[in-house]
């Protein structure tokens, strides 16, 4: 299956800093957003158009049930784009930074049904772990995009629902070099 993008292969959107305030859409994560036709990229500006095939992606299916437990995660836990929060967040070894219960719900609106509590605390471990590495947090991902990866997904396919647009989109968190194109389309003779 293949998707588009208005715009590079090169630079992700969303990240952490964006989600300081409320808002809508880039809830489904930090990555690169895609359209499900050419067309609907071409309409969206006048960037180049980017192609790049998702069949060895795992990536859950975009439902709104998603995206709204995404958003209460980033709404509820947009603090950890700054140094501060995260240096606190570093002091207690045994807190976490997004509770297992609300990784559960993720969990099940992305189709995974009921995880056990295990692997729960596990993804919640593994989330703090990653809000806690050196780096820019501004820069990083952003909390939901962390939680979705600790779940083992690589991104959300929208192509074929209602969500293939502009405010949600089909979103790949990390590319894959070995088959991650580097060229626009507009650049194909």
């Amino acid at each position: 299956q293949r998707v588009f993008r208005s715009g590079d292969l090169e630079n992700k959107a969303e990240p952490r800093w964006k989600f300081r305030s409320s808002r809508e859409t880039g809830h489904f994560g930090t990555g690169f957003y895609f359209f499900g036709t050419k067309e609907q990229a071409d309409k969206y500006d006048a960037r180049d158009v980017s192609e790049l095939d998702i069949d060895k992606y795992n990536l859950a299916k975009a439902t709104k049930e998603l995206h709204q437990a995404l958003r209460v995660i980033n709404d509820r836990y947009n603090k950890y784009y700054t140094d501060e929060a995260v240096d606190e967040l570093k002091k207690d070894p045994l807190r976490q930074a997004v509770p297992a219960v609300f990784i559960e719900e993720v969990a099940e609106a992305a189709g995974m049904g009921v995880i056990s509590e295990a692997k729960a605390e596990a993804a919640a471990t593994e989330v703090t772990k990653a809000l806690t590495k050196d780096g820019n947090p501004a820069f990083g991902d952003s909390v939901s995009t962390l939680v979705m990866k600790s779940l083992g997904f690589d991104g959300v396919n929208a192509v074929g629902t209602s969500l293939d647009n502009s405010k949600y989109g089909t979103v790949i968190y990390d590319l894959k070099e070995e088959i991650a194109p580097r060229q626009q389309l507009s650049d194909i003779a």
